[in-house]
């Protein structure tokens, strides 16, 4: 485009470029306007998100003061995702925990029915949680895997089965009290927990797949005198100790003979397998 001097430039022309400029200083305008606005927006949720930071490590202070009695006394939850446990909806499932409070007591009835299992997503990752307790209605548990500041379960005298993975990694539990009446307890059900030692029921009948494996901290198992503990069979090309306790500080100490010289852990074949499950199964449903 040809040039046209200033000084050539009729009136229009002059009052064009007054507009342009003005529209120009008014569009900076709008944006140094906008700017600030957002500016302001980020300071301000910024200030929200450290505000509920300071709440919520407040109550994390007072809940890890806590005694389980008191927590145990605590409000029940109601901020849950829910489904029938089977087709004859006399149950339901908790398949996920929508709240953040660090403190969680599950409630025994939900919407009517009977809280009887924690499902498989229920808690994993929650980061908040430290302490949860479960009813006297659930039968399976699962669904806490990397709750990596989880350090107090109460487990129900009703449970049945811990599921696969159910306390995987969840480094932050030194301790916990597996109840008479437990069952079974799932694949990687304690791998890389932070379990310092462990007691197993009289009721206990099957252990799965690398249930304890890589709980470093992991330097006492107590098992019932004369009782036979199964594994599946599938997995006897492996010494019976590296299928539950290796990664663990029992391997430094003591061979798994020796820690069972007044039991009985045996592999079993896949029909022995599949016919004790069913009958855990009749149990846990």
């Amino acid at each position: 485009m040809n040039e046209v001097p200033l000084g050539s430039a009729s009136a229009k022309d002059i009052a064009q470029l007054k507009s342009c400029i003005e529209a120009g200083k008014k569009k900076l305008g709008t944006v140094s306007k906008e700017k600030d606005k957002r500016v302001k927006e980020l300071k301000e949720q910024q200030a929200k998100e450290q505000k509920e930071q300071q709440e919520l490590q407040k109550k994390l202070a007072v809940i890890k003061s806590m005694s389980v009695d008191e927590i145990k006394k605590l409000k029940p939850a109601t901020e849950f995702e829910v489904a029938p446990t089977d087709d004859s909806f006399t149950a339901i499932t908790i398949t996920k925990y929508k709240g953040t409070d660090p403190a969680v007591v599950i409630p025994a009835v939900l919407q009517g029915l009977s809280v009887k299992q924690i499902g498989a997503n229920a808690f994993n990752g929650n980061k908040n949680l430290i302490a949860v307790v479960i009813p006297e209605s659930v039968k399976n548990v699962s669904g806490f895997n990397n709750c990596e500041n989880l350090s107090t379960v109460v487990l129900p005298s009703t449970l049945v089965g811990i599921n696969d993975n159910a306390f995987y990694g969840c480094s932050s539990l030194k301790s916990i009290n597996l109840p008479e009446g437990l069952m079974y307890i799932g694949e990687h059900a304690f791998e890389r927990s932070g379990l310092t030692s462990v007691s197993l029921p009289k009721s206990l009948r099957l252990i799965d797949y690398k249930s304890f494996i890589d709980c470093n901290s992991l330097a006492e198992i107590q098992i019932p005198a004369n009782h036979a503990i199964s594994y599946d069979g599938s997995y006897s090309n492996e010494k019976p100790f590296d299928t539950f306790f290796s990664g663990t500080k029992i391997r430094e100490r003591i061979d798994l003979q020796k820690l069972l010289r007044y039991t009985t852990t045996r592999a079993i074949s896949q029909d022995e397998y599949n016919n004790l499950w069913t009958e855990i199964n009749k149990k846990r449903w």
